[in-house]
């Protein structure tokens, strides 16, 4: 058993209720923050982020802090630079460059952005509900997995082990499909919610994602808007425990432990997090859920910054032009309502709204509009504001073979759901009135 198995740290504690996650009104049992088997560091033991102890943190050179790691870390990039060779790409761009990449964001970013708790991370249960519907997914559909990454990256030892994943919204996938994405983002999301006092908006539910002996995941912070997350461990079979490595806002290591059914939350735009400890055992299967900050939840409008930037970016931080970069039209939220369809957000996206009408319509690439999307998701409230606001009934999209929106609610929702029957009414009543003229 190593050291960081064996310490003990008290992490947080809270508790409240979480209560009517889904559309048919589900309760489940009060959760707790509790103090947790988080192992942290001796004073002999200690070590922080600028040690660069565990594996490259900031810098190529190690310290002795934890042994020889130089020579585990050099000969993870070379494994990196071998694969891509062999694969005729150039190593000196998909390893070194995304390698540096990888420590600069994790230099650059944590002091850029606004954190939201003290320590950046806290562990929890489940709800017992959300995880019985992950774990019988997941006891279903565990043998259809398949290779997640197609090539090698810094990021993780993919091409000695590649990990494999499950989309948990894939209906051809026994219990899978939006249901299940939205109990376990909605059940993630009021945990979050209450943790960071932020009114959150859905960016992902990424599915299982399963990593096999060896595995190795660089230590790392997530790009925007990737802020607020969970780590929902389905299951596992290993000789002992795979540790995650997390930096908290200070800048010291923890490494928390995880068993089926743990939840960890972690802000994951500021908190360095990995595995750079090789999986010891067959598999490690987690689900990853992620969200981002709209502004306090006491307040009904979303908070922008400088016009045009997230509230969690701080304006004139280092990292603001390379946000800039890659959002040359500022904050996606006020042009792309997609998030706020997808978390329900009726009250945002009247604010979205009101402030740029003509994204309500907007297509993308395949003409997949916000009412294709709304029903997906099967949200009626936000459809009937839509077609408040003159969204087309008709509107096609390339999805599927040309679909309208009624198709895609049928594809995707019970034949009865109310958005079904709305849509059918409306068009029911379009013919009625093309009769009478």
């Amino acid at each position: 058993m190593h050291w960081y198995q064996v310490q003990m740290q008290f992490t947080l504690v809270l508790s409240f209720a979480i209560c009517g996650l889904t559309q048919s009104g589900t309760s489940w049992d009060t959760v707790r923050l509790v103090p947790v088997e988080d192992p942290t560091q001796s004073p002999e033991t200690s070590y922080r982020s600028e040690d660069d102890a565990s594996f490259a943190i900031y810098s190529r050179n190690l310290s002795s802090v934890l042994g020889d790691k130089q020579t585990f870390y050099n000969d993870f990039m070379e494994g990196c630079r071998k694969a891509v060779m062999e694969s005729g790409s150039d190593p000196d761009v998909v390893c070194d460059k995304d390698d540096g990449h990888r420590m600069r964001m994790n230099v650059y970013q944590p002091q850029s952005v606004v954190n939201y708790t003290k320590t950046g991370f806290a562990k929890v249960k489940t709800p017992p509900e959300v995880f019985r519907l992950l774990k019988e997914f997941w006891d279903l559909n565990k043998e259809k997995s398949y290779v997640e990454w197609s090539g090698p990256t810094p990021y993780h030892n993919n091409w000695e082990v590649p990990p494999t994943v499950i989309r948990v919204d894939n209906t051809t996938l026994e219990t899978g499909g939006i249901e299940l994405q939205r109990a376990i983002s909605n059940a993630a999301k009021a945990l979050m919610e209450e943790w960071t006092g932020q009114r959150l908006s859905y960016s992902s539910v990424y599915g299982i994602r399963i990593y096999h002996n060896q595995s190795v995941l660089s230590p790392h912070v997530d790009r925007l808007p990737l802020v607020s997350s969970a780590i929902i461990n389905v299951a596992q079979d290993v000789d002992e425990d795979w540790v995650l490595e997390v930096y908290d806002h200070d800048g010291v290591a923890h490494n928390v432990t995880m068993e089926p059914g743990d939840m960890v939350l972690y802000e994951s735009h500021s908190v360095i997090h990995g595995r750079p400890f090789p999986l010891q055992g067959k598999f490690f299967a987690n689900c990853f859920v992620h969200f981002e900050p709209l502004g306090p939840l006491d307040q009904s409008e979303i908070s922008v910054n400088n016009g045009d930037l997230p509230p969690y970016l701080i304006p004139g931080s280092q990292w603001e032009a390379e946000y800039r970069l890659k959002h040359p039209d500022g904050w996606s939220v006020l042009s792309d309502p997609m998030s706020l369809i997808q978390s329900g957000d009726l009250p945002l996206l009247r604010y979205v709204g009101r402030n740029k009408p003509e994204v309500l319509h907007k297509p993308d690439k395949i003409d997949w509009r916000p009412i294709h999307e709304v029903c997906r998701q099967g949200n009626l409230e936000i459809l009937k504001y839509l077609v408040e606001q003159d969204a087309d009934i008709h509107a096609v999209t390339k999805a599927y073979g040309n679909s309208e929106p009624l198709d895609i609610a049928k594809r995707y929702l019970a034949s009865d759901d109310p958005v079904i029957e709305y849509l059918e009414e409306k068009l029911r009543a379009e013919e009625s009135d093309h009769s009478e003229l």
